[in-house]
């Protein structure tokens, strides 16, 4: 299986004929505008939103990948955020998956650097494939 895209953005919108539109696409850093009495104070929530697009290698990958659990690592702390099944239904054109994921308010606990990783598994839960975010992005702060 093959990662296309894994983006991280503030808004992902369903669109006519099952497109997607991808708002807002960070690259390296999100920073929180803040008075300066605010400044330090965690934590502090945002929209974002998380889209993954992956192909597969072959019709064995497409049959055994049933699920997916989607973490967040921020300065080596990782914690559970989504998860939830992926459904191929009897497709058999189908190649490969796009996950759209939008958190109305995510919560950033603390200023460093966050990793997002997906987790592909199977029935049983074991681990298939692991992607991470192809970049580190810094959560920091600006004066306004």
């Amino acid at each position: 299986m093959r990662l296309v895209n894994f983006l991280v953005c503030d808004d992902i919108r369903n669109e006519i004929g099952n497109n997607h539109s991808v708002m807002g696409i960070y690259d390296d850093s999100i920073n929180f505008a803040v008075p300066i009495a605010n400044k330090g104070v965690w934590p502090k929530g945002n929209r974002l939103g998380i889209y993954i697009k992956a192909k597969f290698d072959s019709t064995e990958e497409k049959v055994r990948i049933k699920k997916f659990e989607v973490d967040s690592i921020l300065n080596s702390n990782s914690k559970k955020i989504a998860e939830g099944n992926i459904d191929m239904g009897v497709k058999t054109e189908t190649s490969g998956f796009n996950l759209a994921i939008v958190f109305s308010q995510f919560i950033f606990e603390a200023a460093g650097i966050l990793r997002l990783r997906i987790r592909l598994l199977d029935d049983s839960g074991n681990e298939v494939q692991v992607y991470n975010s192809p970049e580190d992005i810094k959560i920091g702060e600006t004066i306004m």
